[in-house]
Order: C-alpha cells, then structure tokens, then sequence
C-alpha cells in the first residue's frame, strides 16, 4: 500500500482504498507516486475539453477543424498515458499486480462488449460510437477491487 498515514502500521496490506479504487481507478494519493498522479492529469483533461469546446463552436466558421479534434485530444491523452506509465512504475509489486489485473479485467470486458456491437453494427447497418472503447476507462476500477479482494 505503501506509506499511508491514515492506515496504522500493522493493517497495510489487509485494508485497501476501496473507494478511491473503485471511483478513480487507482489507489488514492497517500500511495507511492499517487500523490503526484492524482492531480495532475485533471489539469490537461479540462483544458482539453474547453479547447474541444471551442473547436466544435467554430466547426461551422473554420474549415479542416476536424484536425485540431484530433491534435488536442492526441495531445491530452498522450499526457495521461505518460502520466499514468510513471504512476504504475512508481507502485510497489503488489499494488502493480493489481492495477495490471484491473486492466487486463477492463481490457477483456470492453472487447466482450465492444466486439459483439461491432459486428452487430456491421450486420445490422447501424452505427457505434468509437468512444465505447472508454468504458474499458470505468470498468479498470471494479477490475482492481475485485483483485484486491483476492489478496485481503
């Protein structure tokens, strides 16, 4: 769990952050690295939405904006990503075995989901959204809970 000092020294390892777990799909900022991952990617996030806002008003004004879509959100996710990297690095072996098993659980559901609705797309003549590949976002938490719970 690494240096939490709201856990008392003898309870580390039986207790986990369930709740920060399972809301924001990591282990709170009290762990190692969480203290540096845990604001910082909401910064670039928000600026990346307003800049997407204002480019979808000027859609209509500016011809080729499409490419500015692409630019910011590359640009803004590609600093997660960065950041999310270092934070996973920063873990201890355990604390990384779950967030990779939360991962790998959220992986593996998305494709159930999104591979089926694919091809239903295909067959069907109707269209789905390429953002359903961020459900894998929402379900890295409860993938990470279930893990932990395995090693209570």
């Amino acid at each position: 769990m690494g240096a939490n000092p709201s856990y008392p020294a003898d309870e580390i390892g039986k207790r986990w952050p369930y709740r920060t777990m399972l809301i924001y799909g990591h282990f709170g900022e009290y762990d190692s690295g969480g203290h540096e991952f845990t604001p910082r990617p909401s910064r670039p996030l928000v600026l990346m939405l307003l800049a997407l806002a204002g480019a979808f008003a000027i859609r209509e004004v500016v011809p080729g904006v499409e490419h500015l879509f692409t630019g910011i959100l590359a640009a803004g996710f590609g600093y997660v990503f960065v950041k999310g990297f270092h934070y996973m690095r920063a873990l201890d072996e355990l604390n990384r075995l779950i967030y990779l098993e939360g991962m790998a659980f959220a992986y593996c559901v998305t494709m159930a989901i999104v591979v089926p609705l694919g091809w239903a797309a295909i067959q069907y003549h109707f269209s789905v959204s390429p953002a359903l590949v961020l459900c894998a976002e929402f379900l890295r938490g409860p993938g990470m809970v279930l893990a932990a719970r395995r090693y209570s």
